[in-house]
């Protein structure tokens, strides 16, 4: 007669373990949890595999010994591939090993999607060119480097903003299209505006001394351009901290909303202004000359939010987006801030 199994359904335990984020995961120790995330890198060491799993707040390695787990979530584990999405339960275990100092003790595994052997993920653990890279930037943003430098960038914006509003200046960004050069003329990407030429600000000095003049302390924090052709670290974003009802409730209305994300964990991930492609629909496209090459400027953050929150989890973005509509309603805006 067989042995019956004393162990619960893999469902019950999955359904009994709080959902955790590996950021706060060592406030569970001792106790099962569910994580959701993907595989971020497998090994196998005999009877025992060594599953690495990511779910944007950071890693951590689970441990599932054959006899250990059910013969089904062995297999499932094992025949795992690089960022295939997975629902895991386990019982957290600290370990001054590892790089948390926490483990997972794997108990179940749901495969959400599996990565196919004939179609898989580009961006091994190995070493890949810059160029290889960048045409797959939707994907590098889930490495740990980049996703450190998103973290590390959102923290800056986050400070600088936080430094500025509580020293009681008031955040006034200059519009993203200007209709002269306020730095030169050699440097700037030209916009057909309906007809009438524009340019992609290089810098908002002349809107932040208008806005001094009405507001007094005021600042900017917002995208400006250089057509230089370079992919140097010299060609930033650019903060001016520098010195009328409506502004003032657009800039609390900016400074309430951040604040809210920022609590409440998530993390601020600016989609970039040019864009190679339309995403919703090209009859509102703003054509720009992009060094030979077409580009456009976003209509909206949508498609590079999705590929940051598979890098970090809960993301937001505010920042200019754009539409092509000869208009002066409130209903067609040519440039308007947008949340997502």
């Amino acid at each position: 007669m067989p042995e019956e199994s004393t162990a619960p359904p893999a469902e019950s335990i999955t359904a009994k373990a709080p959902i955790a984020a590996i950021a706060t995961i060592g406030q569970y120790e001792g106790r099962s949890v569910t994580l959701r995330g993907w595989l971020y890198n497998s090994r196998e060491s005999g009877k025992l595999l060594f599953p690495i799993f990511r779910d944007g707040t950071g890693t951590i390695q689970g441990v599932a010994h054959v006899k250990s787990v059910p013969p089904r979530v062995f297999e499932e584990l094992k025949n795992l591939t690089q960022e295939s999405s997975v629902i895991v339960t386990g019982k957290v275990r600290a370990d001054k090993r590892a790089p948390g100092g926490y483990e997972l003790d794997v108990e179940d595994v749901q495969v959400v999607q599996r990565v196919p052997e004939a179609d898989p993920y580009p961006i091994t653990l190995k070493e890949h060119g810059v160029d290889f890279l960048m045409e797959r930037r939707h994907l590098w943003v889930r490495s740990p480097r980049q996703s450190a430098i998103l973290r590390i960038r959102a923290e800056i914006m986050r400070a600088a903003a936080e430094f500025f509003d509580t020293n009681g200046f008031i955040r006034t960004d200059p519009p993203i299209l200007t209709p002269a050069a306020c730095e030169g003329t050699s440097t700037l990407f030209p916009v057909d505006y309906f007809g009438d030429p524009a340019y992609l600000t290089q810098s908002g000095q002349l809107y932040i001394e208008s806005t001094a003049l009405a507001l007094g302390k005021v600042y900017s924090f917002g995208p400006t351009f250089r057509a230089e052709k370079s992919k140097t670290r010299r060609h930033l974003w650019l903060r001016s901290p520098r010195q009328s009802a409506i502004l003032r409730i657009r800039a609390e209305i900016m400074r309430a909303a951040a604040e809210y994300f920022d609590i409440n964990g998530f993390i601020r991930t600016d989609p970039p202004i040019l864009t190679p492609a339309a995403c919703e629909g090209t009859s509102t496209l703003f054509p720009v000359d992009y060094f030979g090459d077409l580009a456009y400027l976003t209509q909206s953050g949508q498609l590079y939010i999705e590929s940051t929150a598979l890098a970090l989890g809960k993301v937001y973005s505010f920042g200019p987006t754009f539409r092509a509509e000869k208009s002066k309603t409130r209903r067609h805006l040519t440039e308007f801030w947008m949340i997502e």
